[in-house]
């Protein structure tokens, strides 16, 4: 048998290797993008939060969809996905992310 002093470190212990391993696990459904690594700030519009973060991260930084930072293939490429849609991104109409918008995250994005 145990003494309770080696029965509390074998809890300790336990706790401990359950904090370790359980702490990557857990979701925070107010913000599930990963935190962004980047030194840059990313300032962009409330269509991109309430329209692209879900996947591409708060930041443009890619969850389940690419990555958005350093977007290299241009406007009219960007536009178009953003319009058209892509895989398994739906296509987004004027009225919930005008043009001007998509153009002013985009700059954001690659600056």
């Amino acid at each position: 048998m145990l003494s309770k002093k080696a029965n509390f470190g074998m809890f300790i212990g336990v706790i401990s290797i359950g904090f370790f391993t359980l702490g990557g696990c857990s979701k925070d459904d107010d913000d599930p993008a990963p935190t962004n690594t980047s030194t840059k700030t990313y300032t962009l519009s409330a269509s991109f939060a309430t329209n692209c973060a879900g996947c591409h991260g708060s930041s443009g930084q890619g969850i389940s969809g690419p990555k958005l930072q350093a977007y290299s293939k241009g406007e009219a490429a960007f536009t178009a996905v953003v319009r058209g849609g892509k895989g398994n991104m739906p296509a987004f109409t004027a009225e919930k992310y005008s043009d001007a918008t998509i153009k002013s995250d985009l700059a954001e994005l690659t600056k």
